[in-house]
């Protein structure tokens, strides 16, 4: 299976929120999804490869750089980049990216 660079924009809705449980690790935020778009570099866009992920629920690994500085608490609304893994279910957010709204 070929790996493809591919990046997405979700807004949703904290369900949970996971931080790290050591100081390496990533935390994992849960989302129900709301809207989804594409993301651009120049006059390129990324493969959006979670496009058809509104109303689902989402489980996305927040790289520790990031992690430990978050105070999500449920019903929280955010926006962040996110890639697809190998498969469907796994997520990671692009550091930097995660912004409250």
């Amino acid at each position: 299976m070929q790996i493809v660079e591919n990046w997405s924009r979700i807004v949703g809705t904290v369900q949970e929120w996971h931080p790290p449980d050591n100081s390496a690790g990533p935390g994992t935020i849960v989302i129900r999804v709301e809207d989804v778009g594409t993301v651009r570099k120049g006059d390129k866009s990324y493969p959006n490869l979670v496009e058809r992920s509104p109303g689902e629920v989402v489980r996305v690994q927040v790289p520790n750089v990031d992690a430990h500085n978050l105070r999500l608490v449920e019903g929280m609304h955010i926006e962040l980049e996110v890639r697809r893994g190998r498969s469907a279910r796994s997520l990671f957010a692009k550091p930097g990216t995660l912004v409250t709204r």
